[in-house]
């Protein structure tokens, strides 16, 4: 009972929270959008200036571009795509809530600190990455299919570089530029910073390792359903939790000491070249994309046309 009604006292806060955050992104999910030939009048400067550093980081690269900005207009504009990530920031918050009404808003000392506060960023980042990775199977408009099949040179590495890169910047950076006041009240400034990192970089492996054995063309191609999704969505969430804990686990272990601290860090780095590598090497070869690929049928997927085929 003790413990049910301090868990009551921090509802009065959680529970408008959440309400006024899901009446927030209902209203911005439902926005009338200005026509495009109204839209594109006036450019703000910072939006000049954010495409500016686009095309600087992207080379001048116009497949690059072209990810990123797609991507970019896809994620704010289509409605589908923003209900995805919606569901994804509402899972990624339920933990943050979670975390911070079991533990409390209290600094405490770092060996006897929740792993739940360390897993924070982690469940937000790995949720919006998982809600993008499903996000890029869903075409925004069908006649975009068309389009894209007319505009393309037939190498979609740049482009997936662009899609890649869209996500790291407003799915990546974005939320930890946003957690990290939190973080600074609870480990200060300086753990606060280096946990930020650490985030960016397992976020950056895990969104380069879900793309390793992606064929197809982000955006651009028919939907497939997931197979069997009672049996993966299940155990995806159980992977992220145990991964979640026990990275927390071996963060809160090595921030102890500056050695270990950047230990970890270098061990990070090593990580996220290794994806990358292992993802170049096997883009080498062009692929064929089946741009209007279609879900197997259930006699199919069961075997048996070829059960009937042997018994003939």
């Amino acid at each position: 009972m003790p413990r049910f009604a301090a868990l009551a006292q921090q509802a009065w806060l959680s529970v408008p929270a959440v309400a006024c955050l899901a009446i927030a992104t209902f209203l911005w999910n439902n926005r009338r959008l200005p026509e495009p030939a109204t839209a594109g009048l006036a450019e703000s400067r910072l939006r000049a200036s954010i495409r500016r550093m686009v095309e600087w980081l992207t080379e001048a690269n116009p497949e690059t571009q072209a990810g990123f900005f797609f991507t970019w207009q896809t994620l704010t504009r289509s409605q589908p795509h923003r209900t995805v990530i919606a569901i994804a920031v509402a899972a990624g918050l339920t933990h943050l809530l979670m975390a911070l009404a079991t533990s409390g808003m209290h600094r405490l000392e770092l060996p006897s600190m929740p792993l739940g506060l360390f897993g924070i960023n982690i469940i937000v980042l790995a949720s919006l990455i998982a809600g993008f990775r499903y996000a890029v199977t869903v075409p925004p408009e069908l006649a975009s299919n068309w389009t894209i099949r007319l505009a393309w040179l037939g190498d979609v590495r740049g482009y997936l570089a662009g899609v890649k890169g869209a996500a790291i910047v407003a799915l990546v950076t974005v939320p930890l530029l946003v957690l990290l006041p939190l973080h600074v009240a609870l480990f200060g400034f300086a753990i606060a910073v280096v946990h930020s990192i650490y985030g960016f970089m397992v976020a950056t492996a895990t969104l380069d390792g879900l793309f390793l054995g992606y064929r197809q063309f982000p955006f651009g191609c028919s939907y497939v359903p997931i197979e069997n999704p009672k049996l993966l969505w299940p155990a995806g969430l159980a992977t992220v939790l145990l991964v979640t804990y026990g990275f927390a686990d071996v963060e809160r272990f090595a921030l102890q000491t500056a050695t270990r601290t950047a230990a970890l860090g270098a061990a990070l780095a090593a990580i996220v070249l290794l994806v990358k590598i292992i993802d170049r090497a096997k883009r080498r070869e062009r692929l064929p994309v089946n741009f209007d690929e279609r879900p197997a049928l259930a006699t199919q997927r069961l075997g048996l046309f070829e059960r009937i085929a042997n018994h003939d």
